[in-house]
C-alpha cells in the first residue's frame, strides 16, 4: 500500500506575526497521511530558552487523546489559543506529526512558526 507523506502546517496568520499584547491568537496544527497519522505534538520554546515544552500531544501508542484534538479520515487537527497574550508566549511554536509506512517504518515531519508579541 501507498502512504502519502506527513504534512504539518501551522495557521498562516501566525508564522512569524507580531500578536499585540494583551490580544488574543490561536495556532491549528494539521497532520495528513494516507493513514492518520499516529503521533501528533505542538510545542513551545520561548525566546531565550533552549528547549520546547509540550503543550498538546495526541498519541495514539499510549492512548492520549485530548479534547482539543480533532481525528478525521486521513487528518489529525491540534487547535491551541491564548487568549490573553503576554510576553510569555513570545517565541518558536513546532508540530512534530508521525505516521507508520510500510513495515512499520515511521516518517517524521515539522513545522515551526514564531510568535512575537508587541506592545
Amino acid at each position: 500500500m501507498i502512504v502519502k507523506d506527513v504534512s504539518v502546517s501551522l495557521s498562516k496568520s501566525y508564522i512569524t506575526a507580531e500578536v499585540d499584547f494583551g490580544n488574543s491568537f490561536t495556532i491549528t496544527c494539521v497532520a495528513e497521511g494516507g493513514r492518520v497519522p499516529h503521533y501528533l505534538q505542538l510545542s513551545h520554546q520561548k525566546t531565550g530558552a533552549t528547549s520546547f515544552n509540550e503543550l498538546i500531544l495526541y498519541d495514539t501508542d499510549n492512548s492520549k487523546t485530548p479534547d482539543t484534538v480533532v481525528v478525521g479520515d486521513n487528518t489529525i487537527t491540534i487547535t491551541y489559543s491564548v487568549t490573553t497574550t503576554g510576553h510569555e508566549d513570545n517565541g518558536q511554536y513546532r508540530c512534530i506529526a508521525k505516521n507508520r509506512v510500510a513495515a512499520n517504518a515511521e516518517k517524521e515531519l515539522s513545522a515551526v512558526g514564531d510568535v512575537i508579541v508587541g506592545m
